[in-house]
């Protein structure tokens, strides 16, 4: 037995005697030693715990507090290529069996959950009162509800619906220190303290480890239907989403792909009478009267749109539960593959894409390109890594830069008190001030661990940067809860 092995194995007894002296419970914790396919970024952990309730989370952590051993937190492991890479993951903490309803109320509709449940076990119990959370996660067959939370993780409907966030009242999570803290409540009118629970989302396990969760949920809709528009040129893009969005419609999602993320559709699914380098997909969900009369409407402004000369813009229906399957389906990324999000105006999406491609014609390999188009965050995909990626990356960072580089930084206002008011960029109009007021960035969401390591994963530094960092340094001092992975450490 190696000298690692046998320090891995003490660590093993000694983690098992301290849950059963601190936090004795039927089931027990798991505690066994780590395996390769454990392994997170290329880091073996030393352990594996698979806790079964909060205590055992508090418990292992101020073990792992004590011998300074750093913790990773994992769930459906469908996010583990968010982030930075790991600089450490001695503990491998896997919430997988904790994984039950705690308790649902279909009359208030809230349901609370342990971090571990599975997203599609969580919606079928909500299907049974005709009620769903509205988020789609990537591969939601494997997404857990803290794996969901900690990552923020989101997918077409956050147009229509929002993202994770709004719908988290509550949370129990466990602190650096191994303190059980709870925030929030189970109501949906829920005033008491400091809204903690949203600070906890999208922070990848860095501030606290989830361990049950509370969330406001939504009726399930009567009707949902999706319309595909083709698109000849991407000088027809800005127009239609301007168009649809002005207009008196309640798209839940609103979804611009170019040709190679088209491709990635079934044979069949999409028109094959219209072939277009672009396409726009608009759904609606709500009554069948309702949703009936915003298809019919959108689709009688898509054909009062003006069309490049011989061609006609019409939207075609697409049946909803294989389309829609589809749109998650395509949009998901190989373990080796290189996505960037560039977060803009929903108005510079086309003109940034318009950019990009040209960088694309040098590459050997087509980049399927999603877009939120309602909210301006465009994702691309490059998959295998093309050479010369860190390069690439600063390029696309630099034309997200230029989509608001034109427009003068926002400045603050007083009123005569000299209380700072609103916030105006001089000379310029509405949109224009709302351009300077958003901070554009380019963001890498997916990579193989060692080209992240060499990547600036959050893109350029930015004033709340700093406000990350000082919270990670404030809540986790030692910087064991899953270090590298979000800023501060």
């Amino acid at each position: 037995m190696t000298e690692s092995a046998a320090y891995a194995d003490k660590l093993i007894s000694a983690l098992a005697n301290w849950l059963a002296q601190t936090a004795p419970t039927d089931p027990p914790a798991e505690v066994c030693p780590a395996s390769e396919e454990d392994a997170v970024d290329g880091v073996r952990p030393q352990i594996v715990v698979r806790p079964r309730r909060i205590e055992h989370i508090a418990a292992a952590v101020r073990f792992s507090g004590m011998h300074r051993l750093s913790i990773v937190p994992v769930g459906g492991r469908t996010q583990t290529h968010w982030g930075g890479a790991a600089d450490g993951a001695d503990v491998l903490l896997d919430l997988s069996c904790m994984n039950r309803v705690l308790d649902y109320q279909p009359a208030d509709m809230t349901i609370t959950v342990e971090a571990g449940c599975p997203l599609r076990e969580l919606q079928a119990r909500l299907a049974e009162h005709r009620q769903f959370l509205p988020v789609d996660p990537p591969l939601p067959p494997r997404a857990t509800a803290g794996g969901i939370v900690a990552t923020n993780a989101c997918g077409p409907l956050r147009f229509g619906y929002g993202t994770v966030r709004d719908y988290l009242l509550g949370a129990r999570f466990v602190r650096a220190n191994g303190d059980i803290v709870q925030v929030g409540g189970r109501v949906v009118k829920n005033a008491a303290g400091f809204e903690l629970a949203k600070l906890l989302t999208g922070s990848l396990g860095t501030l606290g480890i989830l361990a049950e969760l509370t969330f406001m949920v939504r009726p399930r809709p009567e009707q949902a239907r999706l319309l595909f528009i083709p698109l000849p040129r991407l000088e027809a893009v800005e127009p239609l989403i301007a168009t649809l969005l002005d207009a008196t419609l309640e798209p839940v999602l609103l979804e611009l792909a170019n040709e190679a993320a088209l491709l990635r559709f079934p044979a069949g699914l999409l028109p094959a009478d219209m072939p277009a380098p672009y396409g726009i997909f608009v759904g609606f969900m709500g009554s069948r009267t309702a949703v009936s009369w915003q298809v019919e409407y959108a689709r009688s402004l898509v054909a009062s749109l003006p069309a490049p000369p011989g061609n006609v813009l019409r939207g075609v229906e697409l049946p909803w539960r294989p389309a829609y399957d589809a749109l998650l389906e395509a949009r998901r990324a190989g373990a080796e593959a290189l996505v960037c999000r560039a977060s803009l105006l929903s108005s510079d999406v086309a003109a940034f894409l318009d950019r990009a491609e040209e960088l694309f014609r040098d590459l050997e390999h087509s980049v399927p390109v999603w877009a939120h188009a309602g909210t301006g965050i465009v994702h691309l995909y490059f998959d295998p890594v093309p050479a010369g990626a860190p390069e690439l990356v600063a390029r696309l960072g630099a034309l997200v830069g230029e989509a608001s580089a034109a427009i003068p930084p926002a400045r603050s206002v007083s009123v005569d008190d000299g209380t700072p008011s609103i916030l105006e960029a001089p000379g310029t109009g509405d949109l224009e001030l709302l351009r300077s007021l958003v901070s554009a960035n380019l963001v890498i969401e997916s990579a193989p661990a060692e080209l992240r390591r060499h990547l600036p994963v959050w893109g350029r530094r930015a004033a709340h940067h700093d406000l990350s960092e000082r919270l990670k340094r404030r809540l986790d001092p030692d910087g064991l809860l899953n270090p590298g992975r979000l800023l501060g450490g």
